[in-house]
């Protein structure tokens, strides 16, 4: 991941954190341990060893990080828009 956009994540989505970790983008939710996420191109990530989620990181017009999608393996998509 290059070093320029790992920054743009890191922020507060409702109950979800994003933060930077020694270089690493780690994902965490609601106080819970945090997760280093596996990059897999144009703003999605995996939770190493959960196949059950894709996480999406959506840009604004401005081509701000203003959101963050939970893609969950049983079809849903769940919203959770940057609160910082």
């Amino acid at each position: 991941m290059g070093s320029g956009v790992a920054p743009a994540y890191v922020g507060s989505y409702g109950i979800r954190t994003a933060r930077l970790v020694e270089g690493q983008l780690v994902y965490q939710r609601d106080g819970g341990p945090g997760i280093i996420l596996t990059p897999l191109g144009d703003d999605r990530f995996a939770i190493p060893g959960d196949d059950r989620f894709r996480l999406v990181f959506q840009r604004d017009r401005r081509n701000r990080v203003s959101n963050l999608q939970m893609h969950v393996a049983d079809g849903r998509v769940l919203d959770n828009p940057r609160s910082e």
